[in-house]
């Protein structure tokens, strides 16, 4: 077949184009893996411990020791209860309600002690939505960071340095600090501080997407006179970069802080591993921010904190409540799992517990007036009973 001379000229065109794309193809290398985050050996975290007196101790007699109950006693205190809800079968799914506009994702926060924190039962609910995981997503990750017991939907954390924690609304830092949404913040005030972590999913290796950008929630303290803020932020391993934040202000308000992968990483990638190192100043993290995934089916931030107390919320106001979440942010369901800690305090006071509670009821409805409401009891624990009982 005889070419013509357009057809020669277009061929020739094509082969032009091909060798400009195989030329890019080697100036442009594929995006590099993020490696591991590797957590360096060093002193764990100090904790900021509340100053009030501790609970007083109850008297053993030692002629009446606590024994295990036999078989006869646990039938009598099972039989004295509700032993019906211990026959029932375990369930192998949850259907969820949509939300009341008729839009996704449903939205599920979870405020509790240890057994939250452990993750166990948020995870329970992940796998009885029958979601696939990708339409799950997190969207506050409370400033818990390193906390022994608290596991968080993230692949790995470090922090070195001093950081203390404060769970209960008191003085730290020379000013009052707002809680941040987990009813946690964990300060620093010394150069070195250092919290590293893995954005990526569990278990997900270096397979993971990471997030396009992450916020940092924090607090300053007032100085005088005023001090600014100095970071060292390295994401992805990259090369750490300096980050000024202006002077102290001129009162106690959160600041966002908003760092983004395609400004920061060379190569644009998502940020999976996230390194910040306090230079000069001081502040107080209130909790990380991730951007809710467009196909997210199920939201659920989980904010249980190992020793929590219903009572963490009396101080919380409308207005600290209005810097996390705005009208249209709420949730669609608030999970509260208190009780552990509170029924360990000897002499256990009944009333006082209830009291309590009441009011912490009254303050999560205040705040999340149009939001479904669970409220879990305890679970079922071993229960020693006196030797003298028996008699």
């Amino acid at each position: 077949m005889k070419l013509t001379p357009w057809l020669l000229c277009l061929l020739g065109l094509m082969q032009l184009i091909s060798a400009a794309d195989a030329q890019n193809a080697v100036a442009r290398p594929l995006k590099p893996e993020v490696p591991e985050l590797i957590c360096p050996a060093k002193p764990k975290p100090k904790l900021l411990k509340n100053k009030s007196a501790p609970p007083p101790k109850a008297i053993h007699d030692p002629n009446d020791p606590l024994v295990v109950p036999d078989a006869e006693e646990v039938a009598l205190a099972l039989a004295s209860g509700n032993p019906s809800a211990l026959n029932e079968p375990p369930r192998n799914s949850l259907r969820l309600q949509p939300p009341a506009s008729g839009g996704l994702p449903y939205k599920v926060a979870i405020w509790g002690d240890s057994h939250m924190a452990a993750g166990m039962f948020s995870n329970r609910l992940k796998a009885l939505s029958q979601l696939p995981p990708e339409r799950i997503s997190t969207r506050w990750l409370p400033a818990s960071f390193g906390r022994a017991g608290v596991r968080l939907p993230i692949q790995k954390v470090c922090v070195n340095g001093e950081w203390r924690y404060e769970v209960q609304s008191k003085i730290i830092l020379d000013t009052k600090t707002t809680l941040g949404p987990g009813l946690i913040t964990m300060s620093a005030s010394q150069a070195g501080a250092n919290l590293a972590l893995d954005l990526r999913a569990p278990k997900s290796g270096t397979s993971g997407i990471g997030w396009p950008q992450v916020t940092l929630h924090l607090q300053r303290p007032i100085k005088r006179p005023p001090e600014p803020l100095q970071f060292l932020v390295r994401i992805n391993g990259e090369t750490a970069q300096r980050m000024d934040l202006p002077a102290t202000p001129a009162s106690p308000h959160t600041e966002a802080w908003t760092l983004s992968g395609s400004t920061l990483d060379p190569w644009q990638r998502n940020i999976q591993t996230l390194q910040i190192e306090l230079v000069t100043g001081s502040f107080a993290l209130q909790g990380i921010e991730l951007p809710l995934l467009a196909d997210t089916a199920l939201q659920m931030d989980v904010f249980g904190i190992p020793g929590a107390q219903a009572t963490s919320w009396r101080n919380m106001t409308a207005n600290a409540w209005q810097t996390w979440w705005g009208e249209q942010e709420k949730y669609d369901l608030i999970v509260l799992a208190y009780g552990t800690n509170e029924g360990n305090q000897s002499p256990f006071d009944a009333s006082k517990y209830e009291a309590d509670m009441q009011q912490t009821l009254q303050t999560v409805r205040q705040q999340f007036p149009t939001s479904s409401c669970l409220l879990l009891a305890p679970g079922d624990r071993g229960v020693l009973v006196r030797r003298s009982s028996r008699q």
